[in-house]
């Protein structure tokens, strides 16, 4: 039967859940671990459309970052999905001057007041209507908003992660996962102590004095479960988008900012683009070409058949024991990731280069798609490339 496997974020308290070993690995599965990791490009805005006053240049070069900030104590965090809520954003633009010979109205302030004030605004639909008011406001608007939609991804980017198994003993894990100094403090906790006095059904049946696994990391009231990547950020978007009209239903300003209001988690991934899946611990980077089965199975981060997801699954799991219902020569190597613990994230080459200049990074593609040629032909037999291309699920078939 094998073991259980789950995909932990140990330092978050997070995971995903998983089930055997070979029925994850193959199953297609894995396609959510890559939306945790892939990491977002701007979608390139088109050219504002509105009313009112013209779009400065200001408005234009005004960009609020990729990574919208927590707010501080008692303020609201960009991360609420429930109640469309928005960070605070800070202004990389130039103040605007007003024309002296016309009225000076909201839009004339300086773009570092106006981001104050769209700083203020917490429900990201009042936010979107503030944007309408005409042309310059929208500018700002669309960024911020865009913003708020990019909080929903790369949630595990960058985080150290492990596919942990349900047999690992007590002080087995992965070299470098957790500092000397929490190993030492992992080693005198008991599973009582790590669920933190919280009360569940399961406490009956456990011991308290029970000393932690790294398996426990994939307990409920230890971790929880990661729902980031189930997000649909275009349903997201729809219902700001219902929520404005409910304000204003006549307003002709929101239909002509449909597109950039509505929007699918697909745009902030451009298939246009090569993807690279890298270990940021080991400074080494995987290319998609190298592991898809062919090249049109490959859809930006999403590669068809086999993917980024797999080949870190094959890489990362962590388990005291080998026994992973496989083949035993693939087992006692894929048991004790070489990977496993270590940080990851998913980019586009240009991106990488932009990001990396100079630094030394090691392309590992031809080894590591050797390496998933033996899993699955060990699986699937010598034409196992024809069965992942019939059975993967989701692809262009």
């Amino acid at each position: 039967m094998g073991q259980d496997f789950d995909i932990a974020a140990p330092h978050s308290r997070l995971y995903m859940r998983g089930s055997r070993f070979g029925e994850i690995l193959f199953d297609g599965s894995m396609d959510s671990l890559v939306d945790l990791l892939a990491v977002p490009v701007r979608p390139v805005l088109s050219p504002i459309s509105g009313r009112g006053a013209s779009t400065s240049a200001e408005a234009r070069d005004t960009h609020v970052g990729e990574h919208p900030k927590r707010k501080a104590d008692g303020e609201v965090h960009a991360d609420c999905p429930r109640h469309h809520k928005l960070a605070k954003v800070k202004s990389s633009g130039r103040e605007g001057e007003a024309n002296a010979d016309r009225p000076v109205t909201i839009s004339h302030l300086p773009v570092e007041i106006l981001l104050e004030i769209f700083a203020q605004v917490e429900l990201v639909p009042d936010l979107v209507c503030l944007g309408l008011a005409n042309r310059r406001l929208w500018a700002i608007a669309r960024e911020c908003l865009h913003d708020y939609y990019q909080s929903f991804l790369r949630q595990w980017a960058g985080k150290r992660i492990v596919c942990v198994g349900e047999y690992t003993k007590p002080g087995d894990y992965p070299p470098g996962l957790f500092s000397e100094e929490e190993v030492q403090e992992l080693g005198q906790t008991t599973l009582g102590q790590l669920y933190n006095g919280q009360l569940c059904d399961d406490l009956e049946y456990i011991d308290p004095n029970e000393p932690v696994t790294l398996a426990h990391f994939t307990w409920d009231y230890v971790s929880g479960i990661e729902r980031s990547y189930g997000h649909d950020l275009y349903l997201e978007s729809t219902n700001i988008f219902i929520a404005c009209q409910e304000r204003d239903p006549r307003d002709p300003g929101l239909k002509l900012a449909c597109k950039d209001i509505r929007i699918p988690d697909t745009d902030f991934y451009p298939k246009d683009q090569r993807w690279i899946l890298r270990n940021l611990t080991t400074k080494e980077f995987v290319r998609s070409e190298s592991i898809a089965i062919k090249p049109e199975l490959i859809y930006g981060p999403t590669i068809y058949g086999i993917g980024f997801g797999e080949v870190l699954l094959s890489r990362i799991c962590w388990s005291s024991d080998d026994f992973l219902a496989m083949d035993p020569k693939i087992s006692s190597r894929i048991y004790r990731g070489v990977w496993a613990g270590h940080r990851f994230d998913i980019t586009t080459v240009t991106k990488h280069r932009d990001e990396t200049e100079g630094e030394p990074w090691s392309d590992v593609s031809e080894e590591v798609a050797k390496e998933i040629a033996e899993i699955w032909e060990s699986e699937f037999g010598p034409k196992w490339r024809e069965v992942v291309c019939k059975e993967a699920r989701g692809g262009p078939w």
